[in-house]
């Protein structure tokens, strides 16, 4: 046996280790300087945390202000939209206390030692008429929405939910 078969798993191990430190070290350092957000803790409560927040308002702006440019919306018609998301928005607010408890027993379920099935069943049932609003809600806004739409841009805007569904049912399979 040559002293390279010797050296040759010795390297392998140490290259390994550093590594494993640089890698440890640098996500340490990430964390502690809030450059990476650590996972979600039962400490939220359902909360996402204040960083996420931002990013999901500007991300929503950014959709927002993408659909406005391909529908060609009239400054009215983009003051009109912001009414009703604005309006929405507030209507959601109402259930945010019932989800919130929603999560945090749905969380407490699937921690449990066992999975109970009917409890979750249960817990769902119990939360229906929450959903149902929040979808009235979506559905309504939705609906005011593409009524104050011209005949051309109502075209439009169903031309990009079909592509948008096509998109996702194609990730789907």
């Amino acid at each position: 046996m040559t002293l390279l078969n010797h050296v040759k798993p010795l390297v392998i191990a140490m290259a390994l280790a550093s590594t494993a430190v640089y890698t440890t070290t640098a996500v340490a350092n990430e964390v502690e300087n809030n450059k990476a957000q650590p996972a979600f803790t039962s400490k939220h409560h359902g909360e996402a945390p204040h960083n996420m927040q931002k990013m999901h308002k500007k991300m929503m702006r950014k959709r927002f202000k993408r659909m406005a440019h391909q529908l060609a919306l009239t400054s009215e018609q983009r003051q009109q939209m912001k009414d009703i998301l604005k309006n929405a928005k507030a209507d959601r607010e109402k259930y945010q206390p019932m989800m919130q408890a929603f999560h945090q027993a749905m969380q407490t379920l699937l921690t449990a030692d066992t999975f109970d099935e009917q409890a979750i069943l249960a817990l769902k049932d119990n939360y229906k008429s929450t959903f149902e609003q929040l979808a009235l809600i979506k559905a309504k806004s939705r609906f005011d929405m593409f009524a104050m739409l011209t005949d051309e841009q109502k075209d439009k805007w169903l031309a990009m939910q079909q592509k948008r569904h096509e998109k996702r049912m194609g990730e789907h399979e």
